[in-house]
């Protein structure tokens, strides 16, 4: 698990961004990846904090989707 998320108000869940084709999307930066789901970009501050909340994080070049499961 990535820094970041975990340890704060809320355990994240991280998954991977998954493209049409079924292979992870590949990134350079947070901003390379699909947002769904009301996703944002994560910042370096510890979210997603609010059960309702992700985020997308580009790491080493993949797109991950980082939501809390509780």
């Amino acid at each position: 698990m990535a820094s970041g998320c975990e340890g704060g108000p809320c355990k994240a869940a991280k998954s991977a961004v998954n493209g049409l084709d079924g292979g992870q999307v590949r990134c350079t930066r947070p901003e390379d990846c699909p947002l769904s789901n009301n996703a944002a970009i994560c910042a370096d501050t510890g979210e997603p904090n609010l059960p309702t909340q992700q985020c997308v994080r580009c790491e080493e070049t993949e797109c991950w989707l980082y939501a809390c499961s509780g």
